[in-house]
């Protein structure tokens, strides 16, 4: 049957052939005169340099000489899709089987091929295989959205962690450098006090600048121990591989293969 039709479908495609680029047409315009169909880019062009039809040589200049013909653009559609799905090797045939083996699209008689003699039992039907591919697609596709939907809200998580970790590191920061202006502070009323006549007056001053520094340095320290303690048991970076069965279709967790805290590997 594929092959009593190869020829009409070839005469077809001749037929709606632009004399102009030699190709199938598209947006297709034809002739009043003689109804040979054009690209519509190509015969403006010819027209501009020629002003004649390219087929019939009649003037196409006047206003009405090409007609738009929507019908010939979807049966040109339709006579690239049947020549997609013919065999390249054997032109009158569908390409209505597939091999799993080589992984392509075959005709009924590359079947009997020397490439597929022996893969016979590896050939299914194009309809089945469809079928069963495009299962998979539509189930892998729902493991990557629910996956998707994991990582939005693992990133979601990640990005309010690093406000609040910022925010704890701004306060910390703002602390330290206020420190180091007290710091600097002090040390400047002690090297005056230092300087001073040695009298009652520079004693009482003295007094209460130690007093000051003791507890500034009280303070200093427990700072100092609470950043310590906070860097200690900030997080480390964690790498975690899994095992993943391509083959398993089943809702089952993948298994983990290997951990990494800070680049050294710890076993399951």
């Amino acid at each position: 049957m594929a092959s009593e039709n190869s020829e009409p479908a070839t005469e077809l495609v001749r037929l709606l052939e632009c004399r102009v680029c030699l190709e199938g047409v598209k947006n297709c315009l034809i002739c009043c005169h003689c109804s040979q169909p054009f690209c519509q880019d190509c015969i403006v062009r010819w027209i501009q340099e020629n002003g004649k039809c390219p087929n019939c040589r009649q003037n196409l200049t006047c206003k009405g000489s090409l007609v738009k013909v929507a019908t010939f653009d979807r049966i040109q559609e339709l006579l690239m899709d049947e020549s997609q799905n013919r065999c390249g090797q054997h032109p009158k045939d569908y390409l209505s089987l597939y091999c799993k083996l080589c992984q392509q699209s075959i005709c009924a008689r590359c079947l009997h091929s020397d490439q597929h003699m022996e893969h016979k039992d590896e050939v299914v039907l194009v309809d089945d295989i469809y079928d069963q591919s495009e299962y998979r697609l539509r189930y892998t596709m729902v493991k990557i959205e629910r996956e998707r939907a994991t990582t939005v809200t693992l990133l979601d998580g990640l990005k309010d962690n690093l406000k609040t970790v910022t925010q704890l590191l701004n306060d910390d920061i703002k602390v330290l450098e206020g420190n180091l202006s007290k710091i600097d502070e002090l040390h400047h009323e002690v090297e005056e006090s230092l300087n001073s006549k040695k009298d009652a007056t520079t004693l009482r001053e003295m007094m209460e600048i130690l007093r000051t520094a003791e507890s500034f340095n009280l303070k200093q320290t427990q700072v100092l121990e609470k950043l310590h303690f906070q860097k200690s048991s900030s997080p480390h970076f964690v790498t975690i591989k899994f095992k993943v069965d391509e083959n398993d279709e089943s809702d089952n967790k993948p298994v983990l293969e290997s951990l990494t805290v800070n680049g050294g590997s710890v076993g399951r």
